[in-house]
Order: C-alpha cells, then structure tokens, then sequence
C-alpha cells in the first residue's frame, strides 16, 4: 500500500499509461474545481446556481470506479443488489469505519493503486484511533484558497497559522515562535501551540502585533488562549484581521465570543477531516456550515443508516470524490451534526455539535453524550477556565483536569458537579492544575478515557 519509491520506481511509474491517465486526469480535474469554486463563490454572492446535477454525476463517478477497482466494493456492491452502481442507491450501501479500514485495507484499495498519484495519509485520531491509508493529494489546497479569498484574503497578504507546527531550538532562543510552512494554503507562517506557557505568552502577543496577519486560522484552543490574554491585559494588538477561522476543534461559544473582542474581527469555522471527503465551512453570523459539492458527498443519518430530515441531528457521514487511491463510501466520520437541508446541492449542517465518540459511561452503564454535559451547558465557568480536560478509568467517574483562570470558584465546580450528577449520573472529582499536555500535533484533547472493554 505504500507508494513507490527510488529512481528505478519513478522511471517505472512514467512509463506506466495508467499513471500517466490518473495524473492526467488529476490535472484536468483540478482545472474543474477551481471552475467550479468561481462558481461557488458566486453562489455565495446570490447568484443562482444549482450544484446538483454536477454532484450527483461526481458521487456516480466515484461509484463505478470503486466498482470497477476495489474488491471490496464489488463485494458490497453486489450484496447491496447493485449491479450498476447508481447515486441514488447509494443509502442500500453499508457504512465504512476505521475499524472495517484497517481490516480490508488491502481489499478496499484500488488495484490500480501504484498507478495512482497518492502519498500516505495518516490522522492522529482524536478519539484514540489512529489510522494510516494511501489518499489523492492536491484538492484541499484549491479549496483552503477558495475559502480564504471567500473571507477577503488578496494575494500577498499574511495568513498566519496557529497549530501543531515544531519550532527549530535555536528561533526558540530567541523568543520566536513562529516559522515558515511549507504550504502557504494553509498559512505562508505558524504560530505554534506547542510552546504556548505563562511565560513565553508576552513573545506571542508580541509576534502576532508584529506580523499582523490579514487573517489567523488554527485551533480553538490556542487562539483562544491568546484572546483571552489579550483582553486580561487590557492592551489591544494594534491590527484587526479581517477575519478568524477556527479549525481541527470543537469551538465553545464563549471561546468565539472572547476571540471575536479581543481580535476585533468576526470568527469563521471550517471542518474537515485528514480523510479528505468534507470541505465545510461558514460564511456569515449564523455559522451554518456549506459542504463543497466538489469534495465530497455528505450524509447526516440516524443510527440506522438512513438521511435525517432539516432540523436533525444524527452522524456526519461522508463520500470522498477523489478517493481513487482508497475509496471512502459512506464513511463514519464520528462526528454529530445537525443536518439543514440541501440547497441547490449545497449541503447544509446548522452545526457539528462534537465527536459522536466522545462519550462516558454512566453509573448504570448508559452512554452519555459529552456534548449533552459540556458543549450543551452554559456553564458560568466556561469565563474562569483557560483548559479542562476530563479523564475517565471507570464507569460513572470523571476526573476533571483544569487550569484555572482567576474567577475560578468552589460556586462553578458546584455548578459541573450537580450538573454531570443530575444529567449525566455520573460522579465527579477535580483536579487544579498548571498545564494540560497537548497531543503530538498541538490539539488540546478533551476527552481521555481508560475503560476496559
């Protein structure tokens, strides 16, 4: 499953006609998709365009080549009574999890897949599932470009990222946190999170009033943490971006709220997956979020597999278009969302409440929606904490890890309490603490658990 490597290799692969007709045809589909993204920016300008017909024939075209090239799919396909693969069948399709992944991963591969322009992708799993698989590069950038000129970003200005990035020692010594990507559709610079402490706090906010980037994107937890440092010290950056975007991490309202007053700047959200089969992202005040009809097909479904109707929720499932390397049908993304409708092709999700993983256990064993007790509750502590983390090692216990931020009193830890107690039936102890490790890649994780199953 590995892509070829070595000179002898790449020769190999040049002269290979089926390379050269996927790389080809990548590079004609690329010119597609930017087509399409003028139009879709359009779209978002009032034009009357309809995404329909076009989607529709991607989502047949991903079909009958996974038909055509993956073992897997011709199994399922002809279980499913599906002799043509056609999208509007797609639901008797059954769904693709990780754990199906690495079990088929040689049968759901293409048998084209040497052939196939692709690198190896891994995702770190923030649900402590970490998975490898081989993907098709070259069609998110189009769409993270199309997103940030959607927000206002012209060409040279600096779109600074603030993520998972490493820091070389010696810019370290010097108080510089912050480097240059590779990828400039994800940020010409990072600001990483990585180094993020009481004391290195003055040289960020310094950076960031130096470089005074046109627009910031990166995780929540980071940005926030910035913002709020911001607004305690009183002093503002001296430089507004035209506009925030928070990725990779469930945002809480009152991150956005402190994020949007102390950048003076309106904040956006965007979500995705290492998978690549959904590019969403918001547009407006409402932060209802589009799916691009030219990344992938989206499903919002009820735990039997089946579309839920505008206004409920149910699990974020997807279909990659260009996942010619490993077709992903009807992936699991794991993620809880509320479904809005679709208009003129445009998927919409009024919102992604959060990892349907993310779950504990109740004293009676009842799985309990971590987005039911936290991201469904105002707490009055959300203002007094800078990060939490929730640990649990048996059934109806939570441990809690907080770093406290002043305001913090015996009054909110009452309020969780009572909270997870009467909703959630399940106890609580806490834990006050300096710092929270972040994951290899920078993210805060809010949920850790050590249950035996």
């Amino acid at each position: 499953m590995a892509p070829l490597s070595g000179p002898l290799a790449k020769a190999r692969r040049l002269l290979d006609p089926r390379y050269l007709y996927l790389r080809s045809l990548l590079g004609l589909e690329r010119v597609r998709i930017r087509r399409g993204l003028e139009r879709l920016r359009a779209f978002h300008r009032g034009a009357p365009v309809d995404f329909r017909v076009e989607r529709e024939a991607r989502l047949a075209a991903l079909l009958r080549y996974a038909h055509r090239h993956s073992a897997y799919y011709r199994d399922a396909f002809r279980a499913a009574g599906m002799d043509t693969p056609s999208a509007r069948s797609l639901e008797r399709l059954p769904l693709l999890d990780k754990t199906i992944i690495r079990r088929e991963s040689g049968r759901l591969a293409s048998d084209w897949l040497a052939s196939v322009p692709h690198f190896v992708m891994n995702t770190g799993g923030s649900t402590g599932e970490p998975l490898e698989f081989p993907a098709v590069g070259g069609i998110d950038p189009l769409h993270q470009d199309f997103f940030h000129g959607l927000l206002g970003l012209v060409p040279g200005e600096l779109l600074l990222a603030c993520d998972g990035t490493k820091v070389p020692d010696e810019l370290r010594a010097r108080d510089v946190y912050w480097v240059a990507k590779p990828n400039p559709s994800y940020g010409h610079l990072a600001l990483s999170s990585l180094y993020l402490t009481d004391q290195t706090a003055p040289h960020y906010l310094r950076g960031l009033s130096l470089l005074k980037p046109a627009l910031i994107r990166g995780y929540p937890s980071v940005i926030f943490d910035l913002a709020r440092r911001v607004l305690q010290g009183g002093v503002p950056l001296g430089f507004a971006p035209r506009a925030i975007v928070l990725t990779s991490e469930s945002a809480l309202p009152h991150q956005v709220e402190a994020i949007e007053r102390a950048f003076a700047s309106h904040v956006h959200l965007q979500y995705g997956h290492s998978e690549a089969c959904v590019f969403a992202y918001t547009t407006d005040a409402t932060r209802e979020y589009s799916c691009s009809p030219f990344y992938g097909h989206v499903e919002v479904v009820d735990g039997a597999g089946r579309q839920v109707a505008p206004g409920e929720s149910g699990e974020v499932v997807v279909t990659g278009f260009h996942s010619w390397a490993m077709p992903l049908i009807r992936y699991r993304t794991g993620d809880a969302a509320v479904f809005g409708g679709d208009d003129r092709g445009i998927v919409r999700l009024s919102s992604v409440a959060g990892r349907t993983q993310d779950i504990v256990i109740a004293r009676d064993g009842r799985r309990v929606f971590v987005t039911a007790l936290v991201f469904g509750c105002h707490y009055h502590a959300f203002a007094s904490v800078r990060r939490w983390q929730l640990i649990q090692d048996r059934p109806g216990e939570v441990r809690f890890l907080i770093v406290r931020d002043t305001g913090f009193t015996e009054a909110d830890e009452e309020e969780i309490r009572r909270n997870f107690d009467l909703v959630g039936n399940v106890s609580t102890t806490f834990a006050y603490v300096d710092d929270i490790p972040l994951t290899p890649r920078g993210k805060s994780k809010l949920l850790v658990q050590h249950l035996a199953t």
